[in-house]
């Protein structure tokens, strides 16, 4: 039996369905993320398994014990949100043991279990001061020792670095994740940004539209994306209409260009989308594999990757390409010819 399971959950807010049906099982100690646009319902599957918010339909069981109608003083779950929710009046040891003086916890072992929580978040002289000394960052590692501070059976992280620069996010996440590693304690993170719950995670949950979309491992959600939305919203991925010309032979037209797929899928008609990572397109032709020819539409410069977009006919198709010093960058309006593997690509219907 999983650890914490939803089996049929489902949320209606004023007869208009939000959560329409949601099966998951979470393992002890695993790190799961509910990814998903905004409005997909993320936020509130994780507001009913910490008791905010009562299902309208289904059951939520952890370690065997049925939470679905229990209150969220009963259920021993820890709760980081997005806007770090710090009681501005107390002092971040203060903060730190709120919890632990809620269940009349000896005052011993309250200063111990502070003084541990100071220093796992690596804020061991900070325990004097007030939340509004202290940086988003150091507010947010604070909220994540308060949740900790009760030993919960579940930690619950509401979106928890959205409101942080991009360099404190990148630090952050990977604390959060040495934090969860050491202590094995079953995770389930929010969040919008993909970057985020590829590289944290040890399985992702994608959401769309009240209804999960698929779940697997970063490896599987990325590059064996279950549908066209999950394929468009965790990286850049061109899908590039075709026409199917020979299944057996896993052949497909692009315009007039023949390319040949990988992986075919089950066929819903003659009409296809091409799926392929940009990362996956080369300069030149092939001597074996795909080829395809069009003309530079467009260049931008991202960094480490420079994004190159060449018009195919009707179709527009977006090419990575490493960025390095000696690199010649194409012009626009240059003819350019596109080179891929069989593997590289499949069919969508």
């Amino acid at each position: 039996m999983s650890y914490l399971s939803l089996t049929d959950v489902k949320k209606n807010f004023a007869g208009n369905p939000v959560i329409r049906g949601i099966d998951l099982a979470v393992e002890q100690g695993e790190f799961i993320s509910f990814l998903g646009p905004s409005g997909c319902g993320k936020t509130t599957t994780l507001r009913m398994i910490a008791g905010f918010e009562m299902p309208s339909e289904g059951n939520i069981t952890l370690d065997g014990i049925d939470l679905t109608q229990l209150p969220p003083n009963q259920r021993n779950l820890g709760m980081v949100f997005q806007s770090y929710a710090l009681f501005p009046n107390l002092t971040v040891a203060q903060n730190i043991a709120f919890g632990l003086e809620v269940r009349r916890t000896p005052r011993p072992q309250i200063r111990e279990r502070v003084q541990e929580m100071l220093e796992l978040i690596q804020l061991s002289d900070y325990g004097h001061r007030f939340p509004s000394q202290l940086s988003g960052g150091q507010q947010q590692r604070v909220a994540l020792a308060r949740a900790l501070a009760i030993h919960p059976r579940v930690l619950l992280l509401d979106e928890p670095l959205s409101a942080l620069d991009a360099k404190i996010r990148l630090e952050l996440r990977q604390e959060i994740r040495t934090i969860q590693q050491k202590l094995k304690i079953t995770t389930i993170y929010v969040t919008h940004d993909q970057e985020e719950a590829l590289s944290l995670s040890d399985r992702i949950v994608v959401m769309h539209d009240g209804v999960i979309e698929q779940i697997g491992t970063p490896f599987e959600i990325y590059n064996y994306p279950a549908n066209a939305f999950v394929a468009s919203f965790v990286g850049q991925i061109n899908l590039l209409p075709v026409e199917v010309s020979d299944f057996a032979r896993k052949e497909v037209k692009m315009g007039k260009q023949l390319v040949r797929v990988g992986r075919m899928g089950e066929a819903k008609g003659s009409s296809a989308q091409l799926a392929i990572r940009p990362e996956e397109l080369q300069l030149g032709p092939a001597s074996q594999g795909n080829t395809l020819t069009g003309q530079v539409a467009g260049v931008a410069y991202l960094g480490s990757v420079l994004r190159c977009k060449l018009q195919m006919e009707d179709t527009l198709i977006s090419m990575d390409m490493f960025n390095s010093k000696d690199l010649a960058i194409p012009q626009v309006g240059q003819e350019l010819s596109v080179h891929f593997s069989e593997e590289a690509c499949w069919l969508l219907w």
